[in-house]
């Protein structure tokens, strides 16, 4: 209750709906979503946000871990 989330996934779909919002709504989590016209600018931007808030958990896809660590 009251960690900060960081999610790059789709917050419509699949884990992004879930982790995103459900289990966040029901532990009291707060939820930056970083949006995928971000990502494609900045590969990095989501590593950003993860140290500028302190966040204690991040959901993020393989592939833009994967860019993000290149970036």
């Amino acid at each position: 209750e009251g960690e900060v989330m960081v999610c790059v996934l789709d917050f419509k779909r699949e884990l992004g709906l879930w982790h995103g919002i459900l289990c966040s709504v029901f532990n009291g989590m707060h939820v930056i979503f970083v949006p995928y016209s971000l990502m494609k600018v900045d590969p990095a931007s989501w590593m950003k946000m993860v140290t500028k808030y302190k966040a204690s958990v991040a959901i993020v896809k393989s592939r833009d871990m994967h860019w993000g660590l290149l970036a």
